[in-house]
């Protein structure tokens, strides 16, 4: 996952934050950063919550429909809108390498 943070900080809800974020520094406006997919399933809406908790604003799925539903994300567009996001689904084929 591929994400843009907000300028600032939200204020911490009673979740904790589930998926770690790792910012990329750089000298663009706004920060960068990249998390693990979020767990799917009935554990979605809450580990999208927490993206947006931590200070992120839009998130950029990189999976394919197959591995989507694989993961139980089939849901995350609608999660990640309801939980405040911007969504956006770039998926990219596997290389063959498996």
């Amino acid at each position: 996952m591929i994400c843009r943070a907000r300028r600032s900080q939200a204020t911490p809800r009673s979740r904790p934050l589930r998926a770690k974020v790792y910012w990329i520094p750089g000298r663009w406006p706004g920060r960068l950063a990249i998390v693990p997919r979020p767990r799917g399933g009935e554990w979605l809406e809450d580990e999208i919550a927490s993206l947006h908790d931590a200070g992120i604003d839009a998130l950029v799925s990189l999976l394919e429909p197959a591995e989507e539903a694989h993961l139980g994300l089939e849901d995350e567009a609608s999660a990640a809108t309801a939980a405040g996001l911007v969504f956006g689904s770039f998926p990219i084929a596997p290389s063959g390498l498996r």
